[in-house]
């Protein structure tokens, strides 16, 4: 009875000490992230994460299979303006020499011949025939080598009239013409030629004489 006894109270102790042992070590805190001097330095130290270079960076794009093409903008060539089409000069024509200007053309080398251009005087005006086969324009018609006229066209077949108040001398006189206070004046044309300026040719027309000049 007394050994049963023993070993009962032996295994009670046994259990009792075992289960406050266990009680002590469940409540006991466990080392963590407390206040301790261990979590504090490591609760206060700073973690720090490296900056990869920006050079180092590569882009890779998302699609693999096709790269990418970075195309430099296209820069159209500046347009040059036009240059100023300045209008072309026109020179005014030149007005030509006055009549008295003009001189008789005595050089004998001009002379071309006789015109088959007849000439009939009347009180104020000339009548030329001309019954050559040619025009004859921008002339000039010569009375007794003394007064001058220009006439623009003489053409073929027709009569063409001149005034003789148009005539003029190398003093600016007009050629006499009969008026009203000299009804009897009266100038014979005896000698009528033609000149060509420009080709310095001088022609002798055919003067026909009338009653109606003296």
């Amino acid at each position: 009875m007394t050994y049963l006894a023993h070993r009962l109270l032996c295994l009670t102790l046994l259990t009792g000490f075992t289960m406050f042992a266990g009680c002590k070590s469940a409540s006991a805190p466990s080392p963590g992230p407390g206040p301790g001097p261990e979590n504090s330095k490591t609760a206060t130290q700073e973690i720090q994460i490296p900056t990869p270079d920006p050079e180092s960076v590569a882009i890779e794009s998302d699609t693999t299979d096709m790269p990418i093409q970075i195309t430099a903008p296209t820069v159209e060539p500046a347009i040059e303006a036009a240059d100023t089409i300045e209008p072309a000069a026109v020179e005014a024509p030149q007005a030509p020499p006055p009549l008295w200007s003009l001189k008789y053309p005595k050089d004998p080398d001009a002379f071309a011949g006789d015109l088959d251009i007849t000439v009939i005087q009347n009180k104020k005006t000339l009548n030329l025939t001309n019954h050559t086969v040619q025009t004859y324009n921008q002339v000039q018609v010569w009375v007794n080598q003394r007064y001058v006229v220009r006439v623009p066209s003489i053409a073929v077949g027709q009569t063409t009239t001149i005034s003789l108040k148009g005539l003029m001398n190398q003093y600016g006189e007009k050629y006499p013409t009969p008026g009203i206070f000299r009804p009897d004046r009266s100038f014979p044309a005896l000698l009528v030629e033609l000149v060509e300026p420009d080709q310095n040719k001088r022609y002798r027309l055919i003067v026909q004489k009338t009653h109606s000049q003296f």
